[in-house]
């Protein structure tokens, strides 16, 4: 199953090389990809339809050897028409927050948030949780997106355009 991915130029990074950037610095990639629009020096973080999958597919179709995170850009659709909460759910389950939101700061400025999700696989209340672990990383609300640059979408949340890593906890 495809994930929705957006087709560009991939570029690796050097052997011996890790890609482990801090909670500030990708706030910093989601600042300059989906605010200010500009290119990224490396295209490590794909642009997915994050909710279309299962962790085990997206891990899959875009994980590579020995990194142990994957990191999506993806944007959320809320979860009933007229309201504010985000759909997390996938065709085989769902995402739920284990944790509130962390604020991230640079020199006492928030600039944004973080928070965790864990995935249960199947529906309430036979649901099974899992392994898979996701931090998503979002803006601070101040930050304001340039809406021209999404299709239009009353679904769409976009101030919740988001940036996530997705791992195995017990890998």
């Amino acid at each position: 199953m495809s994930c929705g991915a957006t087709t560009s130029t991939s570029m690796r990074i050097p052997c011996g090389y890790r890609f482990c950037p801090t909670n500030k610095e990708l706030l910093k990639y989601l600042q300059r990809k989906k605010i200010d629009n500009l290119p990224l020096p490396c295209d490590l973080i794909k642009e997915v339809e994050l909710y279309k999958c299962d962790p085990s597919e997206l891990l899959a179709q875009f994980g590579s050897r020995g990194e142990e995170k994957c990191y999506f850009f993806t944007s959320t659709y809320r979860k009933y028409r007229n309201g504010i909460q985000p759909s997390r759910s996938t065709k085989n389950g769902y995402w739920k927050a284990s944790t509130g939101e962390t604020e991230i700061k640079e020199r006492n400025n928030v600039i944004g948030t973080m928070r965790s999700l864990v995935f249960y696989y199947g529906e309430h209340p036979r649901e099974k949780k899992t392994n898979w672990i996701m931090h998503e990383y979002r803006l601070s609300e101040h930050q304001s997106v340039n809406h021209a640059q999404f299709p239009t979408d009353p679904m769409k949340v976009y101030k919740h355009y988001t940036i996530s890593s997705l791992y195995n906890n017990s890998l």
